[in-house]
C-alpha cells in the first residue's frame, strides 16, 4: 500500500503513511486522511476517507463510521491494478488526492464537521462524539446532556453490553466508544477539573495505540487557552 501512493507522498509532503492510512501531519486533534480496508475474497480493496477524533481514546483501528456511511468517500479498487501497478499507483494517488482528501483536508475541529452532510453518524455514536466535541470547547453541560443519552438504561446498547455494571476502571479505556462515554458521564458528574486532563490522557493513549507518535503534536484545547 505504501508503494501505491508513493506517488502522492512525493508531491505532497504534508501527508504521511502509516497503519494502512495517508494522513495529514503533524497531527494534534483529529486524525484525517484515507485509509484502506482489505478485500475478504481477493486481492481488491476499498479506500475510504478519514475523519476521526484522537481525543476519544480508541485503540489500535481508527473509527471509519463517520466518513464510510458516505458512499461518495468510498472508493473500490479492483484486482486489475495488479496488471500494472505503476499505473495503479498514479491511480490510486489520484483517488485519494482528488476525491477524498478535499473532503477532509479542512477538518481540524468539531466544528467543521459535527453537523455537515458530508460526515453522517447517528445513534449513539453521534452522541459520544458531541459528549467529546462539547468538552473539547469546556461545554460541560452540554457534554453532560450528549454523555448521559450513552449511560441511560434503557438504551439497547448499554442493555446489550451491560456497560452500566463495569467499574469506572474498566470504562476508563473500554474498547467501545460507549463505555468510555459512560466513564465521562461519571467524571463530568463528580469532577469536571478532570475532564481536560482525561481528553489529554485519551488522545495520548490512542496514538500510542495507532503507533503514530512521530507524527502527533500535542496541543492545548480551545478551553485551556
Amino acid at each position: 500500500m505504501k508503494k501505491l501512493v508513493g506517488p502522492l507522498l512525493k508531491r505532497r509532503p504534508e501527508l504521511a503513511y502509516g497503519r494502512r492510512m495517508v494522513f495529514l501531519r503533524p497531527l494534534t486533534h483529529y486524525l484525517c486522511g484515507a485509509y484502506f480496508i482489505s478485500g475478504f475474497y481477493g486481492q481488491y480493496f476499498s479506500i475510504v476517507a478519514l475523519v476521526d477524533q484522537l481525543f476519544d481514546g480508541g485503540g489500535e483501528h481508527p473509527l471509519l463510521n463517520r466518513t464510510i456511511h458516505n458512499k461518495a468517500l468510498e472508493k473500490h479498487v479492483d484486482e486489475s491494478w495488479l496488471e500494472d501497478r505503476n499505473r495503479a499507483s498514479e491511480e490510486v494517488s489520484d483517488i485519494i488526492e482528488q476525491d477524498l482528501l478535499p473532503a477532509v483536508v479542512g477538518v481540524t475541529e468539531p466544528r467543521d464537521h459535527l453537523d455537515s452532510p458530508t460526515f453522517p453518524l447517528t445513534g449513539a455514536r453521534s452522541w459520544s462524539e458531541r459528549a467529546f466535541s462539547a468538552c473539547y470547547y469546556g461545554d460541560f453541560d452540554a457534554a453532560q446532556e450528549w454523555a448521559d443519552k450513552c449511560a441511560d438504561k434503557d438504551e439497547p446498547v448499554v442493555i446489550r453490553e451491560n456497560l452500566l455494571d463495569l467499574a469506572d476502571d474498566d470504562l476508563k479505556f473500554h474498547p467501545s466508544v460507549e463505555g468510555r462515554c459512560i466513564y465521562l458521564s461519571r467524571l463530568l458528574r463528580h469532577d469536571r477539573n478532570a475532564v481536560i486532563p482525561l481528553l489529554h490522557e485519551w488522545e495520548m493513549h490512542k496514538v500510542r495505540k495507532l503507533k503514530l507518535e512521530k507524527y502527533w503534536q500535542p496541543t492545548p484545547f480551545p478551553c485551556e487557552q
